[in-house]
């Protein structure tokens, strides 16, 4: 069951990630990088921003933020 489409869209880009890995055996794709018409580089990319995004937060006492950059009252991710 999809909760929201920031979640949809997460697990799509988790899974083609994971054929990247497994195809080029390494998770390191260049920015300008596609994978079956998905910009997994840009995905990359902004997923380890939202990741270094969220240890910051954490340093400072802050909620994680979710991958969109949302936050809710609670701190966890939407």
């Amino acid at each position: 069951m999809v909760w929201s489409e920031q979640e949809a869209a997460w697990a799509d880009g988790v899974a083609v990630a994971r054929e990247y890995a497994a195809a080029h055996g390494h998770f390191l794709p260049p920015t300008s990088a596609t994978w079956e018409g998905h910009p997994i580089g840009v995905w990359a990319k902004n997923a380890r921003a939202a990741a270094r995004a969220g240890e910051r937060g954490a340093a400072r006492g802050q909620p994680p933020r979710h991958f969109s950059g949302q936050r809710d009252d609670r701190g966890t991710a939407r």
